[in-house]
Protein backbone atom coordinates (compact mmCIF):
# COMPACT_ATOMS: atom_id res chain seq x y z
CA UNK A 1 0.00 0.00 0.00
CA UNK A 2 2.79 2.38 0.01
CA UNK A 3 2.48 3.50 3.37
CA UNK A 4 -0.59 5.55 2.53
CA UNK A 5 -2.69 6.17 5.51
CA UNK A 6 0.59 5.92 7.90
CA UNK A 7 1.38 9.00 10.13
CA UNK A 8 5.20 8.38 11.02
CA UNK A 9 5.11 11.73 12.97
CA UNK A 10 4.96 9.84 16.28
CA UNK A 11 8.37 8.42 15.87
CA UNK A 12 9.83 11.69 14.78
CA UNK A 13 12.33 11.80 17.78
CA UNK A 14 14.25 8.66 16.25
CA UNK A 15 17.42 8.86 14.21
CA UNK A 16 17.16 5.90 12.22
CA UNK A 17 14.43 5.83 9.48
CA UNK A 18 10.82 5.41 10.47
CA UNK A 19 9.40 2.17 8.42
CA UNK A 20 12.33 0.20 9.01
CA UNK A 21 11.75 0.80 12.98
CA UNK A 22 8.04 1.05 12.80
CA UNK A 23 8.03 -2.59 10.73
CA UNK A 24 10.64 -4.00 13.38
CA UNK A 25 8.16 -2.87 16.15
CA UNK A 26 5.30 -4.79 14.29
CA UNK A 27 7.06 -7.82 13.69
CA UNK A 28 7.93 -8.12 17.42
CA UNK A 29 4.47 -7.42 18.67
CA UNK A 30 2.82 -9.91 16.59
CA UNK A 31 5.37 -12.02 17.63
CA UNK A 32 4.74 -11.92 21.24
CA UNK A 33 0.79 -11.88 20.37
CA UNK A 34 1.29 -15.28 18.54
CA UNK A 35 3.60 -16.75 21.20
CA UNK A 36 0.71 -16.02 24.27
CA UNK A 37 -1.45 -17.06 22.33
CA UNK A 38 0.26 -20.80 21.39
CA UNK A 39 1.61 -21.14 25.15
CA UNK A 40 -2.29 -20.87 26.37
CA UNK A 41 -3.46 -23.59 23.61
CA UNK A 42 -0.63 -25.85 23.72
CA UNK A 43 -0.60 -26.03 27.85
CA UNK A 44 -4.52 -25.85 27.73
CA UNK A 45 -4.18 -28.87 25.62
CA UNK A 46 -1.65 -30.87 27.29
CA UNK A 47 -3.54 -30.36 30.43
CA UNK A 48 -6.56 -31.88 29.20
CA UNK A 49 -4.27 -34.64 28.13
CA UNK A 50 -3.11 -34.96 31.07
CA UNK A 51 -6.21 -35.25 32.57
CA UNK A 52 -7.92 -37.49 30.17
CA UNK A 53 -5.15 -39.51 28.43
CA UNK A 54 -7.74 -41.81 26.24
CA UNK A 55 -9.47 -39.08 24.44
CA UNK A 56 -8.68 -39.32 20.60
CA UNK A 57 -6.29 -36.85 18.94
CA UNK A 58 -9.20 -35.08 16.72
CA UNK A 59 -11.77 -34.20 19.71
CA UNK A 60 -8.16 -32.84 21.37
CA UNK A 61 -7.18 -30.81 18.43
CA UNK A 62 -11.14 -29.64 17.77
CA UNK A 63 -10.79 -28.68 22.27
CA UNK A 64 -7.98 -26.28 21.26
CA UNK A 65 -10.08 -24.58 18.11
CA UNK A 66 -12.46 -24.18 20.68
CA UNK A 67 -9.68 -22.68 23.34
CA UNK A 68 -9.07 -20.70 20.46
CA UNK A 69 -12.59 -19.21 19.64
CA UNK A 70 -12.66 -18.22 23.40
CA UNK A 71 -9.06 -16.32 24.02
CA UNK A 72 -8.57 -15.14 20.27
CA UNK A 73 -11.32 -12.29 21.07
CA UNK A 74 -9.75 -11.21 24.19
CA UNK A 75 -5.86 -11.35 23.10
CA UNK A 76 -7.27 -9.26 19.82
CA UNK A 77 -9.02 -6.88 22.69
CA UNK A 78 -5.94 -6.51 24.94
CA UNK A 79 -3.61 -6.19 22.17
CA UNK A 80 -5.69 -3.32 21.32
CA UNK A 81 -6.11 -1.66 24.41
CA UNK A 82 -2.30 -1.63 25.32
CA UNK A 83 -1.35 0.01 22.55
CA UNK A 84 -3.66 2.50 22.41
CA UNK A 85 -3.02 3.23 25.95
CA UNK A 86 0.85 3.27 25.27
CA UNK A 87 -0.47 6.45 23.20
CA UNK A 88 -2.16 8.34 25.36
CA UNK A 89 1.26 9.98 26.98
CA UNK A 90 2.01 11.56 23.38
CA UNK A 91 -1.87 12.00 22.81
CA UNK A 92 -1.80 14.53 25.98
CA UNK A 93 1.63 15.86 25.22
CA UNK A 94 0.23 16.93 21.62
CA UNK A 95 -3.23 17.86 22.65
CA UNK A 96 -1.21 20.05 25.74
CA UNK A 97 1.14 21.77 23.48
CA UNK A 98 -2.07 23.13 21.30
CA UNK A 99 -2.15 20.53 18.58
CA UNK A 100 -5.74 20.08 16.72
CA UNK A 101 -7.66 16.94 18.22
CA UNK A 102 -8.93 15.70 14.97
CA UNK A 103 -4.96 16.03 13.98
CA UNK A 104 -3.97 14.00 16.78
CA UNK A 105 -6.18 10.91 16.85
CA UNK A 106 -5.46 10.57 12.64
CA UNK A 107 -1.33 10.54 13.70
CA UNK A 108 -1.56 8.25 16.66
CA UNK A 109 -4.23 5.80 15.63
CA UNK A 110 -2.90 5.17 12.16
CA UNK A 111 -0.04 3.09 13.50
CA UNK A 112 -1.89 1.83 16.51
CA UNK A 113 -4.65 0.46 14.42
CA UNK A 114 -2.03 -1.07 12.20
CA UNK A 115 -0.25 -2.51 15.09
CA UNK A 116 -3.68 -4.20 16.49
CA UNK A 117 -4.30 -5.78 13.11
CA UNK A 118 -0.68 -7.39 12.32
CA UNK A 119 -0.58 -8.34 15.97
CA UNK A 120 -4.73 -9.80 15.47
CA UNK A 121 -3.77 -11.50 12.23
CA UNK A 122 -0.26 -13.19 14.05
CA UNK A 123 -2.77 -14.49 16.64
CA UNK A 124 -4.81 -15.49 14.23
CA UNK A 125 -2.87 -17.41 12.23
CA UNK A 126 -0.83 -19.28 15.41
CA UNK A 127 -4.23 -21.02 15.87
CA UNK A 128 -3.37 -23.67 13.09
CA UNK A 129 0.11 -23.63 13.31
CA UNK A 130 -0.12 -24.63 17.24
CA UNK A 131 -2.60 -27.27 16.63
CA UNK A 132 -0.79 -28.55 13.91
CA UNK A 133 2.50 -28.48 15.65
CA UNK A 134 0.78 -30.03 18.87
CA UNK A 135 -1.06 -32.55 16.08
CA UNK A 136 2.45 -33.64 14.97
CA UNK A 137 4.17 -33.81 18.53
CA UNK A 138 1.33 -36.22 20.08
CA UNK A 139 1.69 -38.21 17.06
CA UNK A 140 5.28 -38.39 17.64
CA UNK A 141 4.76 -39.66 21.39
CA UNK A 142 1.89 -42.26 20.31
CA UNK A 143 4.63 -43.68 17.92
CA UNK A 144 7.13 -43.59 20.67
CA UNK A 145 4.84 -45.68 23.36
CA UNK A 146 3.46 -48.15 21.16
CA UNK A 147 6.97 -49.22 20.30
Amino acid sequence: MKDDGLRYEELQFITRPYRSVFLGGLLIGAIGASMDNVVTIISSLDEIREKNPQLPLKQLLHSGQQIAQDTASSMINVLMFAYLSGAIPAFVFYIANGWNFADVMGMHLSLEILRTLCGGFAIVLSVPLALTAFGVAEGIQERRQTK
